[in-house]
Formats: C-alpha cells, sequence, structure tokens
C-alpha cells in the first residue's frame, strides 16, 4: 500500500520510529540476549533482526523517512 504523505508528516514519524525500535530492542535482548555480552552493537543488530521481523521492517522504513 502507497500513502503520499507530505514532509512535514515524515518528519514527525521519525521519532516515533525510532523509539518504537528502542522498544524492540530492549524487548528481544531481554528475551533472548543471555548470551550476546561478547557482542558490539553490530552483532547485537544482526542478531535482533534474525529474531524480530518487525525490528527489521522498521529499521527499513525508518531508512526510508530519512531519505525522503
Amino acid at each position: 500500500m502507497y500513502i503520499d504523505l507530505q514532509d512535514h508528516h515524515l518528519k514527525r514519524l521519525i521519532p516515533v520510529v525510532e523509539a518504537r525500535l528502542k522498544v524492540i530492542k530492549r524487548k528481544v535482548i531481554k528475551d533472548f540476549g543471555a548470551d550476546w555480552g561478547d557482542y558490539d552493537e553490530q552483532g547485537l543488530e544482526i542478531k535482533i533482526n534474525e529474531k524480530s521481523d518487525e525490528y527489521f521492517r522498521l529499521k527499513q522504513v525508518l531508512k526510508e523517512l530519512k531519505n525522503a
């Protein structure tokens, strides 16, 4: 589905998506991250992407919003 939004709408969505990403990241780390202590930030991103489809999709949406 395609929705045509104006720039000021897109700019308001960015912090909302970023906040949701933080919530998902904390939840995934809490649920699955007991043995992830030795991963750096990039390694954590890969593991979180593997465990949460929503996180992966929202990262793509955030990238598109920032490029718009």
